[in-house]
C-alpha cells in the first residue's frame, strides 16, 4: 500500500502599513513564499476581514471561495488614529486542494489629514496663517501634517475711461 502525503501551505502571521486611499496590492503567496517561516507551497487563498473601528473604517468584504488573486482593498481613514484591518486567512495548495493552517495579514491604515477650504479675507501683505493650527486641528481631524500649497496673486488694473 502507497499513502501519498501532500504539502500543505504554511505561512507565518504578517503586517504591513500602507496610507489611506492606497491599494494594499498585496499578493499573499508572498508569505507563503517567506524563506524560514513559510514553504513555498503554490497557493490561493480564502479569507475574513474585520476592522477595528468598522464604523469610521469598515472591512473589505471575506473572500469565500480560495483565488490567487491579489487583495487590491483601498481604505479611506479620516480618522485622528491609525485602524487597523485583519485579514485571517486560510492558503489552499493548487496542486491538491490541502488546506493549510490559519494565519493573519494585518494592515495599519494610517488616517489622512482632513481640513477645509478656507479663503481668508483680510487684505494683507503678510500671510500668518498656520494650517495646522487654524484648520486641521480645529476644523478637522487633528493629524499632524506636513503641507504643500500654493498662493495665487490677483492683480488688479484701475478702469480707465476713454480719452
Amino acid at each position: 500500500m502507497v499513502v501519498t502525503i501532500h504539502p500543505e501551505p504554511l505561512g507565518p502571521n504578517t503586517v504591513a502599513q500602507r496610507c489611506s486611499d492606497v491599494p494594499v496590492n498585496f499578493d499573499l503567496q508572498d508569505v507563503i513564499n517567506t524563506v524560514g517561516t513559510g514553504n513555498s507551497v503554490p497557493s490561493k487563498f480564502k479569507y475574513s476581514v474585520t476592522s477595528n473601528n468598522a464604523l469610521a473604517v469598515p472591512p473589505g468584504p471575506n473572500r469565500n471561495v480560495a483565488s490567487t488573486a491579489v487583495i487590491g482593498d483601498v481604505y479611506t481613514n479620516t480618522t485622528n488614529a491609525d485602524v487597523e484591518i485583519t485579514y485571517t486567512v486560510t492558503p489552499v495548495s493548487l496542486a491538491d486542494d490541502c488546506e493549510g493552517s490559519v494565519f493573519t495579514f494585518k494592515v495599519t491604515v494610517h488616517p489622512e489629514p482632513v481640513g477645509a477650504n478656507v479663503v481668508d479675507p483680510v487684505c494683507s501683505t503678510a500671510l500668518n496663517y498656520n494650517i495646522q493650527t487654524q484648520n486641521i486641528n480645529t476644523l478637522g481631524n487633528a493629524v499632524p501634517s506636513v503641507f504643500t500649497y500654493s498662493v495665487f496673486l490677483r492683480s488688479f488694473q484701475r478702469a480707465t475711461s476713454p480719452r
